[in-house]
C-alpha cells in the first residue's frame, strides 16, 4: 500500500479509539458475520480530511466489527479495502506501553523495575548511566535511550541479524544500547526512541518468559 500524504490528526485516532473501546466493550454476542464499520469511518475520514481510514473491534478471539474506507493515495480514485496492509509504524509505542500496564496490574514486572535488576547478567556491562532506567522511563521515551540508532553501527547489525527469532533481535539491540553512553541521563529528557521503547519490548517480554517458565514448573 502507498504511503500517504497526509498523518492523521491525532484527535481523530483518539476519537476512534474511544468509540471503538465502547463498541467492544458493550458488544455482548459473538457475531458471525462483523458489522460494518464503513459509514461511521467516513464520517470520521471526511471530518478530519484523511485520504483512509480502517478499523477493527475485536474482543477475545472474535471480529465483532470491520470496515475501511478512502482511498489508497490522496488524489486517487484506487479504494482501500479490509484487505489492504497499513503500515502501523509507531502505533507499536502504545500497544507496548498498554502491554506494559496490563503485566503490571498482572503482578508479572513493576514500572520501578530497571533494565539492571530484569538483566543482571548485562548489568556489569551497562553503562552506569543507563542502569537505572525502568519500565517506566522507558515507555515515557524518557530512559535516555539514543533516538538514532546509526552510531556504531548498530542499525547496519540489526539489519545483518534480521533473520532471526524477534526475542534475540531485542535481547541484542538492549545490549548494544545500554553499553553505550545515553543521549541524555534516565528521567532528565523527553527523548521519542525507538530504541527505548524496543529495550522495554525485550523487559517485558523477559518477564513473559520468566512467569511461563515458573507457571509450567
Amino acid at each position: 500500500m502507498r504511503i500517504m500524504n497526509r498523518r492523521p490528526p491525532v484527535t481523530s485516532i483518539v476519537l476512534l479509539g474511544l468509540f471503538l473501546l465502547l463498541g467492544a466493550a458493550q458488544a455482548g454476542r459473538a457475531a458471525s458475520t462483523p458489522d460494518d464499520l464503513a459509514v461511521f469511518l467516513e464520517t470520521q475520514r471526511t471530518n478530519f480530511h484523511l485520504p483512509a481510514l480502517a478499523a477493527a473491534v475485536v474482543r477475545a478471539n472474535q471480529t465483532i466489527a470491520l470496515g475501511a474506507t478512502g482511498f489508497r493515495r490522496e488524489g486517487s480514485p484506487e479504494k482501500v479495502t479490509v484487505d489492504d496492509k497499513f503500515h502501523i509504524g509507531s502505533c507499536t509505542k502504545s500497544m507496548t506501553a498498554t502491554f506494559a500496564a496490563i503485566m503490571v496490574e498482572e503482578g508479572k514486572v513493576r514500572w520501578d523495575e530497571s533494565v539492571a535488576d530484569r538483566f543482571p547478567a548485562l548489568a556489569p556491562s551497562m553503562n552506569p548511566d543507563f542502569r537505572g532506567a525502568t519500565l517506566e522511563l522507558l515507555c515515557g521515551n524518557r530512559g535516555g535511550a539514543p533516538n538514532s540508532l546509526d552510531a556504531h553501527g548498530l542499525w547496519s547489525s540489526l539489519r545483518r541479524g534480521n533473520t532471526r527469532p524477534p526475542r534475540d533481535q531485542r535481547i541484542e539491540l538492549l545490549r548494544s544500547v545500554l553499553t553505550n553512553a545515553p543521549a541524555a541521563r534516565h528521567g532528565t529528557t523527553n527523548l521519542y526512541s525507538n530504541a527505548g521503547m524496543s529495550s522495554a519490548g525485550a523487559l517485558l517480554d523477559s518477564a513473559a518468559v520468566e512467569r511461563r517458565e515458573h507457571l509450567t514448573r
